[in-house]
């Protein structure tokens, strides 16, 4: 774009003053447009200027050039020297000052070279000149960087007894904030006087300086900490900033070697500080804890959701749904009473096949397949009807409800009567629906007529259904048909991994249940 307005100037007869050159050739120094340049710097140095006051910006503008053309610092000092010679022989008495040495400074910062940037202060002291503020920020700056922390903390320290410009060192404090809050090992005593020193200046600290101390304090254990720095702060952020500390908050959440106890606290400081936290976040956090083997916790977490006054933060028949299924793997009875009451209460969520799933799957896993099988009717006689998963789970719950085998035999006769495609899935879980009522001789006449009447082979999930499904005293006798009457299956079966069954009361019994992959969604 520079080039642009200069060649349009030029060709519409307009000469352009020095300024403008010098503005121009800065443009091209930090752009790498050297070659394009190159014409505009030689009119600049044929010119006058060296004659004028502004000589010292000549000398910025020929040195930054020459070390963009890439120059050394020892070439450099003899540029310097033969400048300071022609000043001379001008007439004038121009010496360089340390803005000369800054500029270089700054260009280095820019090309991230901080080996330069030090070689350049260097070369000033040769000359006698002192660092000032702007060449302390500099160095704090390029330091920071580097990941050179405690360099740019005694560059911090020497700028401390200077005088500044109102806040200019604030957003290279705020980084360096930031650089030790990620530096390890962690040196908490030294961070801690730089947030001491910003507090005492009542200087703000910017967001993601917030979200870096926040993480120290909760690695640490640092709740009261923690509590302090944010009401503080987060108040006074827009939208966007208080957005992004609750993001990296959440995702110390998510942490799986931080203990569970301290996630617990993490979370209920963000969700009392971020009312505004959104449900997928919230969600995740649901999830998270079922995955921590912790469902009181998760159903916290929804009943927080449940009661948040937002319209636009409620549970959807989605979330119901994600809350049932994780009751069910942790079989949470407790849980599930107080969730489901919350449903009864909520009418803003309109019961449909796919939640009626999650209730059977999460009474079922709590003991309760009868109340499971309840929900079944509601699904047959609704108007949406069921799915192959409803049909999967209501024939699971049949081989545990007290004389289930009725209702599986009319599940069964219904699929048959309404000539609904049978699926390898359908047909393993009514073989142990029947198996749980310790219905072996029917199990193996469905297994062997599999073929015939379903157009299926006998396989893994087949025989490993059979098996799991079946009362611990039984196992025995099906383990020596299957390896009679279906060797080659059978030994795949025992290939895969295996664990005791569980009983009703809880407790491990004999019985083997193989992992055949029967895990059922709503």
């Amino acid at each position: 774009m520079t080039k642009k307005w200069y060649d349009y100037g030029v060709v519409n007869g307009l000469k352009p003053t020095q300024r403008t050159l010098r503005r121009v050739l800065g443009v091209c120094i930090y752009n790498n447009e050297l070659e394009w340049g190159e014409p505009l710097l030689r009119s600049l140095v044929d010119g006058e200027l060296t004659n004028t006051k502004d000589s010292k910006a000549y000398w910025k503008l020929v040195l930054q050039w020459a070390a963009a053309k890439g120059k050394s610092v020892e070439e450099l000092d003899r540029l310097l020297n033969m400048m300071i010679q022609k000043t001379g022989e001008q007439g004038l008495d121009v010496r360089p000052d340390i803005g000369l040495i800054n500029s270089l400074i700054a260009f280095a910062t820019f090309k991230n070279d901080p080996y330069t940037a030090e070689r350049y202060l260097a070369l000033g002291r040769r000359w006698g000149l002192e660092p000032d503020s702007k060449t302390l920020l500099l160095q704090l700056d390029y330091r920071i960087s580097s990941g050179d922390l405690d360099g740019a903390k005694a560059a911090y320290d020497e700028l401390k007894g200077r005088e500044l410009e109102t806040d200019a060192d604030l957003k290279f404090i705020n980084r360096l904030i930031v650089a030790m809050c990620n530096q390890k090992p962690l040196k908490y005593n030294v961070l801690m006087e730089l947030v001491d020193d910003l507090t005492e200046r009542k200087a703000r600290l910017n967001p993601e300086t917030i979200s870096a101390l926040a993480l120290v304090h909760l690695q640490r254990g640092e709740l009261h900490d923690l509590i302090d720095l944010l009401n503080t702060h987060v108040y006074r952020f827009e939208a966007n900033a208080r957005l992004s500390i609750c993001h990296d908050l959440i995702q110390f959440c998510f942490d799986r070697s931080m203990l569970t106890a301290r996630i617990w606290d993490a979370y209920n400081i963000i969700r009392q500080t971020f009312r505004e936290m959104d449900l997928e976040t919230r969600t995740k956090m649901i999830v998270e804890f079922f995955e921590r083997g912790r469902s009181d916790m998760a159903t916290h977490v929804f009943g927080h959701i449940r009661h948040l006054d937002s319209p636009d933060i409620k549970p959807t028949l989605e979330t119901y749904v994600l809350v049932f299924e994780g009751i069910a793997k942790a079989a949470d009875a407790e849980s599930l009473a107080l969730v489901h009451n919350m449903l009864k209460l909520d009418a803003t969520v309109e019961p449909n096949t796919k939640l009626y799933n999650a209730l059977m799957l999460a009474y079922m896993g709590c003991g309760d397949p009868r109340q499971a099988l309840i929900f079944w009717d509601d699904i047959i006689h609704s108007r949406e009807g069921p799915t192959y998963s409803s049909i999967q789970i209501a024939l699971r719950a049949c081989g545990d409800a007290p004389f289930g085998e009725r209702q599986a035999r009319d599940i069964w006769s219904r699929l048959k009567r309404f000539d609904i495609r049978v699926t390898r899935e359908i047909h393993a879980a009514y073989i142990g629906a029947l198996a749980g009522q310790a219905l072996f001789d029917e199990c193996t006449e469905l297994i062997n007529n599999a073929k015939k009447e379903a157009g299926l082979t006998p396989d893994v999930l087949m025989l490993g259904t059979f098996h799991n499904s079946l009362p611990d005293a039984k196992q025995e006798a099906m383990r020596h048909w299957a390896a009679k009457e279906y060797p080659a299956v059978w030994a795949e079966v025992q290939k895969l991994s295996k664990r005791n069954k569980m009983s009703s009361s809880g407790n491990f019994s004999n019985g083997i249940v193989y992992n055949v992959g029967t895990d059922i969604r709503a």
